[in-house]
């Protein structure tokens, strides 16, 4: 397990996006370009098939079906099933062990993550000095809208992502505690989180988007995340 200065969180970053999305060569060019999740720690782009993004980084594949649909009173993407294979497969990758924070941000998200090291700095330390006293942390994860979390940016602690791994994801799904039939992933990984013990800590400088009420153009307001922009 790596070790970083508490001023120095490291991140570990991730996005799903299948291959036949638009989104896919928008990806493609922050892959060749470093930015968005390709300017975090580490990072893995995860697809329905193996796509080469630039020379040495391809996609991890998840099986199945990864086809999403709109539904619920709210009209919100049906993909908790989607995601629950995702996590199994970022476990199997197990490149979270190495670092801080796990950040999942939807290929449509402008992401500035040198922007989120500055708000994940205080729960670093936070987290160090729990440790300094012999007490484990239960993990933190970011509720970045006044509505909940919101899925475009989504960040958990290394002690949170844990408890999922270690039998807390499945607990979640075998405890229904989210309605898939109109509930997305975001409202599942919250739930699940506060299910599970760790900790919510409200960060609403992270996203700007408009299912949050505001309008994320231009990218001007110092926030970490905007949503959407589904071109490059």
């Amino acid at each position: 397990q790596a070790q970083s200065h508490p001023n120095v969180p490291s991140l570990y970053c991730f996005t799903l996006v299948p291959s036949w999305l638009p989104e896919f060569a928008m990806v493609r060019s922050h892959a060749k370009a470093g930015v968005g999740i390709f300017g975090c720690s580490a990072q893995t782009v995860f697809s329905d098939k193996l796509i080469g993004l630039r020379p040495g980084v391809d996609t991890s594949v998840v099986q199945g079906n990864l086809v999403a649909y709109l539904g619920g009173p709210q009209q919100r993407m049906l993909n908790t099933d989607i995601y629950i294979r995702v996590w199994r497969r970022l476990f199997e990758v197990g490149a979270f062990h190495e670092h801080d924070w796990t950040v999942k941000v939807d290929p449509g998200t402008v992401f500035l993550p040198g922007r989120l090291i500055e708000h994940v700095r205080s729960q670093q330390s936070s987290a160090s000095s729990l440790k300094l006293l012999g007490v484990e942390p239960r993990g933190v994860f970011l509720s970045n809208c006044g509505y909940g979390l919101h899925g475009p940016i989504e960040t958990l602690s290394r002690h949170a992502v844990l408890r999922l791994l270690n039998g807390g994801l499945d607990r979640c799904v075998n405890e229904s505690v989210s309605d898939w039939s109109i509930e997305g992933e975001d409202a599942f990984l919250a739930k699940c989180m506060t299910h599970l013990g760790a900790k919510k800590v409200n960060d609403f400088g992270l996203l700007s988007e408009e299912f949050c009420g505001e309008s994320p153009s231009p990218c001007v307001s110092g926030k970490v995340a905007f949503h959407p922009f589904n071109d490059a």
